[in-house]
C-alpha cells in the first residue's frame, strides 16, 4: 500500500513546494521501482488524504492548517495517481470520505490536528482498506479504481 506525496506540496513548512505533475510522476517512479524489482507483487495506491484549511482548527496544536494552494495540489495530485491503475498489478483506493465530515470539512476525531490520523482515524483507515487488501492478497478479482464513501460493517 502507498500512501505519499502529501508533504511535497506543503507551502507552508517547506521550502519547495512541487506540482501535482512532479507528485504524480514521483509516484509513478516508485509503483514502477516496485513493479520492476517485484513483478508478483500488488501495488495499492491511495489517493492522497484530505488537508484541512484556514477555516478550521484542528483539536490540538500544532494545527496543519493548509494554505488553497497545497490543499488543490495534494487533490489535483491525488485524482492524478488514479492513472497508474492498471487492474492487474496496481489498484487504486480513494478512502477520503471517511476523514470528512457532512459539509467536508475534516473530522478532527479522525484526523486531530487536520492531517494526521488519530488512532481512531488510523483504525477508520485500516476498516476501510482491509475488504481490498485482502481480496488482492487471495488474488481475487478486485476494480482497478475503487472509491470507499462509508465503512460498511
Amino acid at each position: 500500500m502507498i500512501l505519499i506525496g502529501t508533504n511535497n506540496s506543503d507551502d507552508r513548512f517547506f521550502k519547495k513546494t512541487h506540482t501535482a505533475k512532479e507528485i504524480f510522476l514521483g509516484t509513478k517512479a516508485i509503483v514502477e521501482l516496485i513493479k520492476d524489482r517485484h513483478p508478483a507483487t500488488k501495488i495499492l495506491v491511495l489517493r492522497l488524504f484530505p488537508r484541512g484549511g484556514d477555516n478550521q482548527k484542528g483539536i490540538s496544536p500544532p494545527n496543519f492548517n493548509s494554505s488553497r494552494k497545497c490543499i488543490e495540489i495534494c487533490e489535483k495530485a491525488g485524482k492524478m495517481t488514479k492513472k497508474l491503475a492498471d487492474g492487474k498489478q496496481v489498484f487504486w483506493l480513494d478512502i477520503n470520505e471517511i476523514f470528512l465530515l457532512p459539509d467536508g470539512k475534516i473530522n478532527t476525531d479522525l484526523m486531530w490536528d487536520l492531517l494526521h490520523p488519530s488512532l481512531a482515524g488510523a483504525e477508520a483507515w485500516a476498516k476501510a482498506v482491509k475488504p481490498t487488501i485482502l481480496k488482492l492478497m487471495k488474488n481475487e478479482k478486485v476494480d482497478s479504481i475503487q472509491s470507499i464513501k462509508r465503512i460498511q460493517d
